[in-house]
């Protein structure tokens, strides 16, 4: 082989494997990631982050006992769960007719519960407070999040589906602020935070 096509061969190698890595790093950047990130308000205390694409939750999924989790179907019956799967598809088609409206509001002294449909998204917050100071937990869940969960069969819940229905997501999906910490669960396509 002559030099020249030697060279060639080298630049022509170099130039295919740099195509493929920056197709693999668009690859990853524009997966979805899950992120987690606990910040603590007092001194002392630790912060956490966790930053875990998405793709691995099926993996983790298969690292649940079979007996709990078979195939992505969590399976309620025979077990001293006090819920009824087949009552919560009907609820849950009932209310998804309904459009935007607020299902559930608790106001008491100490807590108030409210439970809506925005949009295409259930939210919940709770709103805890005491003598030792208070608590929100915002929850934003997508409606196909929920359709995919309850699109099992029976007494069963289909886990794998609202995890891939979560692939689609971007932005908050839980806030809990409190006095000591504060929570925050999101997707997006950045690796970290």
């Amino acid at each position: 082989m002559s030099t020249r096509a030697l060279w060639s061969a080298i630049v022509l190698t170099g130039l295919l494997i740099f195509g493929i890595s920056v197709a693999a790093a668009q690859d990853a950047a524009s997966q979805p990631w899950l992120h987690v990130q606990i910040t603590a308000q007092e001194d002392g205390e630790q912060n956490v982050s966790v930053n875990v694409p998405l793709s691995a939750a099926e993996p983790m999924l298969a690292l649940v006992p079979h007996r709990i989790l078979s195939d992505g179907q969590l399976s309620l019956a025979g077990r001293d769960v006090p819920l009824n799967v087949g009552a919560m598809r009907d609820l849950w088609r009932a209310l998804t007719e309904v459009g935007d409206t607020e299902f559930v509001t608790v106001d008491g002294e100490d807590e108030t519960v409210r439970v809506a449909r925005v949009g295409d998204q259930i939210t919940v917050r709770v709103e805890d407070r005491d003598e030792e100071g208070s608590e929100t937990v915002d929850v934003q869940l997508p409606i196909v999040v929920v359709d995919a969960l309850l699109s099992g069969d029976g007494d069963t819940l289909d886990v794998r589906a609202a995890v891939e229905r979560l692939g689609e997501l971007r932005g908050d999906i839980v806030r809990v602020s409190e006095e000591e910490r504060q929570i925050r669960i999101w997707i997006d396509e950045l690796a970290s935070q």
